[in-house]
């Protein structure tokens, strides 16, 4: 991902909820679970975690990003049967 935007390999459907209101955010950052793409085209689940970098006079420089997967979870976790 070094010298890409996290937003090429966010889905569709992990765009449109990126700017609705997370339980995971806080006043250091804003987290979201979504699903990313691979590189062969397979998608894998993760938290995504960001904070801003000020510099010293409060101005925004850049981004710490942080991924977590948590592919197996998800799949492992056993659905609803009605």
């Amino acid at each position: 991902m070094y010298a890409r935007s996290l937003y090429e390999f966010l889905t569709s459907e992990t765009c449109r909820r990126r700017n609705a209101p997370s339980k995971y955010s806080g006043a250091a950052g804003r987290a979201l679970r979504g699903t990313l793409v691979r590189a062969d085209g397979g998608l894998i689940w993760a938290i995504i975690a960001t904070s801003p970098i000020l510099d010293p006079q409060g101005r925004f420089s850049g981004v710490l990003g942080m991924l977590t997967d948590i592919t197996i979870g998800k799949r492992s976790k056993p659905s609803t049967v009605c």
